[in-house]
């Protein structure tokens, strides 16, 4: 009998402690997991192709007096055989060849591969010629073609555009197709004032005209989202910034194999926009006129804003100046407006708590240059707002830095008196009372 009562003692006292667990946790919300899923972030998504610059530019130009000169007409292929030693061209690629075909290391490679791209002595064209002619025999679906053609874009060789857009369309790798795509783009930055030379400046403009058109294709037939972003993308960036707003509007009016909808086209017009400075200047003002005329659908505002105040919170933990002043002064303009409602009156969700945080932090970065700056503005808005739910959204969903810098102010005590008065008001819902509840237990 004695060890019934034990055993029924102790069920007791686990229901309890389960019990307990439950109530505990039905009561003690964690706001940070509570929250619904941030928008993609698109800073990190930010990827206008560049060179993968493996030996200066710089030093390249510098080494290479003829940089800039473009030779149209590509020079016979060159011989598997040495026929002259004093053929620096011949000796250097053939030992490439070598090193390529044989089991040496990737440091023994660039070695002589980076000699070869800095040699004064070869013309920047013949060494174009000579690489493609290697790629051709080793092939490009490979590691080893994949190398060369990283090293193929520090020359951006501008004079194989027809036989890259060939292949582009040829090979069947997406992979294969997204890195022959980077090179064609790359090729595009061989245009410069140094060239003098009227025929080489119109073969240029006509390559130039001629991948912007296959660009244009893959984005309005490719089947496959990587090949049809990234063509959007090096597309816009090296178009003007009302061609490539007139081109996204037009997507959206056409039958597209992607299923393209209203919000996609918003969500890459922003990460175009917020690409470089010439967007964030020229084609990011577009696009927030665009919003506040009331052109697109509340549901695409409201994404357009989440994915606005999660780049600009992105770039300022980042540490880096990817959005200019500029184009930050264009966005506090616009997000200041963009205030959301939420009022100790009305019922509070979580939702609601993280959409205003999102909200003010977007717009204390905006308005200030440096993190350090916006980090003080936040939280000195805790103590300028006149609504305590608003002060109980920051407290709850701010980072330890800036609780820190909360209960240092002078003010500290009596932001503390005003949640928990707030919180003991009649008439006040459950929820509301706990958001309060929980902002005061944040100070102590």
């Amino acid at each position: 009998m004695k060890n019934w009562i034990i055993f029924i003692i102790l069920l007791l006292s686990i229901f309890g402690l389960v019990w307990y667990m439950f109530i505990y946790d039905e009561n003690n919300i964690n706001y940070n997991k509570s929250l619904p899923p941030k928008p993609e972030n698109i800073v990190s998504k930010i990827n206008i192709p560049n060179p993968k610059i493996i030996t200066n530019k710089e030093k390249i130009v510098s080494k290479i007096n003829d940089f800039y000169d473009i030779k149209i007409e590509k020079k016979e292929k060159i011989s598997k055989e040495i026929e002259s030693k004093e053929n620096f061209l011949d000796n250097d690629i053939l030992k490439i060849r070598e090193l390529l075909l044989s089991n040496a290391s990737i440091n023994d490679i660039d070695k002589v591969m980076i000699e070869f791209i800095e040699n004064s002595n070869i013309p920047r064209s013949d060494k174009v010629y000579a690489i493609w002619d290697l790629i051709g025999e080793i092939g490009v679906e490979n590691e080893k073609g994949f190398y060369l053609l990283d090293y193929m874009e520090t020359l951006q060789p501008i004079e194989i555009t027809q036989d890259l857009i060939q292949i582009i369309t040829e090979v069947q790798p997406i992979e294969t197709k997204l890195k022959l795509m980077d090179l064609l783009y790359s090729s595009t930055g061989i245009a410069n004032p140094n060239i003098q030379n009227d025929e080489q400046l119109a073969f240029i403009s006509l390559q130039i005209s001629d991948i912007q058109s296959f660009l244009q294709s893959k984005i309005y037939n490719s089947s496959n989202e990587e090949l049809f972003k990234q063509a959007l993308m090096q597309y816009s960036s090296m178009s003007p910034p009302q061609d490539s707003i007139e081109l996204l509007q037009d997507l959206l009016s056409k039958d597209s194999k992607l299923n393209i909808s209203e919000g996609d086209i918003m969500s890459l017009s922003l990460e175009i926009a917020l690409s470089n400075n010439e967007t964030q200047l020229n084609l990011l003002p577009q696009i927030i006129s665009s919003m506040e005329n009331g052109e697109y659908s509340h549901n695409t505002h409201s994404e357009f804003n989440n994915m606005v105040y999660s780049a600009l919170s992105s770039s300022d933990q980042m540490g880096e100046d990817i959005i200019s002043p500029e184009a930050k002064a264009t966005l506090s303009k616009y997000i200041k407006n963009q205030e959301p409602i939420l009022q100790t009156g009305s019922d509070i969700q979580i939702e609601d708590l993280t959409t205003y945080y999102d909200w003010v932090q977007a717009y204390t970065i905006s308005s200030n240059l440096t993190k350090k700056d916006s980090n003080n503005a936040l939280a000195l808005t805790v103590f300028e707002t006149k609504d305590p739910i608003k002060s109980s959204a920051i407290i709850l969903l701010s980072d330890p830095e800036i609780m820190q810098q909360i209960k240092n102010s002078p003010s500290y005590k009596n932001l503390k008196n005003s949640l928990k008065s707030a919180s003991e008001q009649d008439g006040i819902s459950e929820m509301n009372k706990q958001i309060l509840t929980d902002a005061y237990n944040e100070l102590l």
